[in-house]
């Protein structure tokens, strides 16, 4: 509205949305939230870090609910970045966890950054960018990097 020009041109969009793409974004959602929430339902003593985890990850789950949330995912992902990065600071895992969380992060925080049209030389290329789904990919990335965060204390939590 602001620039005369919507961000996605909807003649430019080609495939259509059947009642199977539907159903299967809301079952993949379903998923999700059963697979990462599993030990909050059934689980009441909890470590704290885990409920920051777990609160990160209502704010994905945010995104992943509602595809119109794409237009502020850095500002949703902004409080799962937090809390990611203080696991990353604060707690005590092997390297490996440590490099994929971190990649997983910065690949994301790019990601971001990059959905925008500034940064292509036409909107041709921007469009053919947005084709590969680069914010799904992104929300995604944060989810598996909560998800590994969280499997780490829990295995840690039950060796003690």
């Amino acid at each position: 509205r602001h620039e005369g020009y919507g961000v996605f041109s909807y003649e430019c969009i080609t495939k259509v949305l059947t009642a199977i793409v539907y159903y299967s974004w809301a079952l993949s959602c379903f998923a999700f939230f059963s697979v990462f929430f599993f030990d909050t339902f059934f689980v009441k003593d909890k470590d704290v870090k885990i409920t920051y985890l777990d609160y990160s990850c209502l704010f994905v789950c945010g995104l992943l609910f509602n595809p119109l949330a794409y237009l502020n995912a850095l500002i949703f992902l902004i409080v799962p970045y937090f809390f990611i990065l203080r696991y990353l600071f604060y707690s005590q895992m092997s390297r490996i966890i440590v490099f994929v969380i971190g990649l997983f992060i910065f690949l994301t925080f790019i990601l971001c950054i990059v959905d925008n049209k500034i940064f292509f030389k036409d909107i041709n290329q921007f469009y053919t960018f947005l084709e590969y789904k680069p914010l799904m990919w992104c929300i995604i990335l944060v989810y598996l990097s909560l998800w590994l965060a969280k499997i780490s204390i829990i295995l840690k939590w039950k060796r003690l």
